[in-house]
């Protein structure tokens, strides 16, 4: 899962960068939501490779995961007040939800399953 995690991360960042560089600044704002959760799950992935053989307990592994499906959560409400349509807002927070929820998913599966 750490390879898909930083091809997600890198495909945002693409997103971002094309946004901010056509001036688009609100646009490039809104996809900073959906760079918080892959972000968060490359680094705990990156860091449970790396101490695999120190064995980290895995309920810190499990308590890093919810605290960063949290701060994904909490992150759109931020970005909000950018969009000036009701219906454009709950759209974006369906959307973004939506998609952290899915790779919390995949996520848990990679971690409990394939593990």
């Amino acid at each position: 899962m750490l390879v898909e995690n930083a091809v997600i991360v890198a495909l945002l960042l693409a997103a971002m960068g094309i946004f901010a560089k056509a001036r688009k600044g609100s646009y490039a704002l809104s996809v900073l939501p959906l760079l918080v959760f892959p972000f968060s799950a490359l680094l705990i992935e990156m860091l449970h490779t790396v101490t695999k053989e120190k064995q980290l307990p895995f309920v810190l592994l499990q308590i890093a995961i919810v605290v960063a499906f949290a701060a994904a959560i909490v992150t759109p409400i931020f970005v909000l007040p950018k969009f000036c349509k009701r219906k454009s807002r709950i759209t974006y927070l369906i959307l973004c939800y939506s998609f952290d929820i899915l790779l919390l998913v995949v996520f848990y599966l990679n971690l409990y399953v394939y593990e």
